[in-house]
């Protein structure tokens, strides 16, 4: 794309590109924002189906504002442009304190759970993709796996479920399991599993799910357990807690 205008925005600066297209930051009328421009322009209908679906405000999502259509056909989803540090920052210098990851992980299986529409999970959910702010943490990139084709594998296969790999078909349960590694990540500061060979990785992935336990013996059972569950191959076993009142028990104990 020549031109630095999309519809009535500026585009003033790239922040990121993928498979699937670019991500910039635009101004229009003095106010940021940040805006992903597909390179599919087939899917327009499709796009304006999801801006619909995610449109408003929603607890710890960043803010969908509308759909733009480029002079070129290039589809853009104006969103909130979220500032912060990402949880993959954090996690560079490893674990976090547990009270911390604990609240971390409740609030996004808060997300996953109750303000993601089933119609619209996330599916690329990484460290990335996390802003951490002081109110509680916020997902960006909400919208982009329903552009996809299913016939190539998107995001960081480390992160995503099992059937996501295998069928490269998921639900609000796949982000679920995705939540679950990030809280493991957080808690021991590595993944459950490291494999850079994708047949190893779903090998593992597919195994029992690891106990946490079994490396940090002082966490709680609880936490482990909770854990356990959301890393679970199979999606109709995923969820066998109550998760809510689960995840705040374990806030209690774990309350400085």
């Amino acid at each position: 794309m020549t031109e630095r205008r999309l519809g009535d925005y500026q585009l003033t600066e790239p922040l990121g590109s993928g498979s699937s297209g670019e991500v910039w930051e635009a101004t229009k009328q003095g106010r940021r924002y940040a805006i992903k421009i597909w390179r599919d322009t087939r899917r327009v209908q499709r796009a304006r189906d999801v801006v619909e679906a995610l449109r408003g405000e929603r607890w710890g999502i960043a803010q969908i504002h509308e759909l733009v259509l480029g002079e070129s056909g290039q589809i853009g989803m104006v969103m909130e442009l979220v500032a912060g540090d990402t949880l993959a920052m954090r996690l560079r210098t490893g674990s976090l304190p547990l009270f911390e990851a604990a609240c971390l992980t409740a609030a996004l299986v808060r997300i996953v759970v109750q303000h993601i529409p089933r119609s619209t999970p996330h599916l690329q959910l990484n460290p990335h993709k996390v802003i951490l702010r002081d109110e509680g943490p916020v997902l960006i990139g909400l919208g982009t796996s329903a552009m996809h084709d299913e016939e190539h594998l998107h995001g960081n296969p480390l992160y995503l479920a099992p059937e996501q790999i295998m069928v490269g078909a998921g639900d609000w349960r796949s982000d679920l399991y995705t939540v679950g590694m990030l809280g493991y990540e957080m808690v021991a500061g590595r993944p459950p599993y490291i494999s850079h060979a994708i047949s190893d990785l779903i090998e593992s992935k597919l195994a029992s799910p690891p106990r946490l336990r079994t490396i940090m013996p002082a966490v709680p059972e609880l936490l482990d357990d909770l854990l356990h569950s959301m890393l679970e191959p199979d999606p109709d076993r995923r969820c066998t807690v109550e998760l809510g009142g689960a995840w705040d028990a374990i806030i209690r104990t774990l309350r400085p």
